[in-house]
């Protein structure tokens, strides 16, 4: 999943580093580590796994899923955080603008904040694969002082 790699996570570079860096005969053992260290783990799931490779729910698949269902439920929670909890989300969240399934979330806490911190506007402004709906959301939320902060990138919205 893009994105992972630039929020310090092992993502696409480190899977393709990784695979070319194994023997032939260690590939396997790579991806089974790579699966059990970074796919969902909880206790009451274990047991299921399985069940679920029995009945040909791929990993990614079932993953996938889990991050859907769990992004939803983050971002209804959002909605009703004081801002210290958004600020702090805010900090955790911030490195996965990179990811698109996780730009939501990013987006949806700079939206309840009542300020957002001039660091993370610039971390935008920096982030050379910032899409241009998140600038045009950003835009959306607070009118044309956004664009003096971030420059030309607006000038054509």
């Amino acid at each position: 999943m893009a994105g992972f790699d630039q929020a310090g996570l092992p993502g696409t570079e480190f899977i393709l580093h990784g695979l070319s860096a194994v023997q032939d005969f260690d590939v396997v053992n790579f991806i089974e580590n790579f699966q059990q260290e970074n796919s969902v783990m909880l206790p009451s799931l274990q047991p299921a796994l399985p069940f679920l490779d029995l009945h040909d729910v791929h990993r990614l698949q079932f993953n996938s899923y889990v991050m859907e269902n769990l992004r939803e439920k983050l971002l209804e929670q959002v909605k009703h955080l004081e801002v210290g909890k958004l600020q702090s989300l805010l900090d955790q969240c911030f490195p996965f603008i990179h990811v698109a399934l996780l730009r939501p979330v990013v987006m949806e806490v700079m939206k309840y904040l009542p300020k957002v911190p001039r660091n993370a506007l610039n971390n935008l402004q920096m982030t050379p694969n910032c899409t241009n709906s998140v600038l045009l959301k950003l835009k959306d939320r607070f009118g044309s002082s956004i664009m003096l902060c971030l420059g030309m990138q607006l000038a054509h919205f």
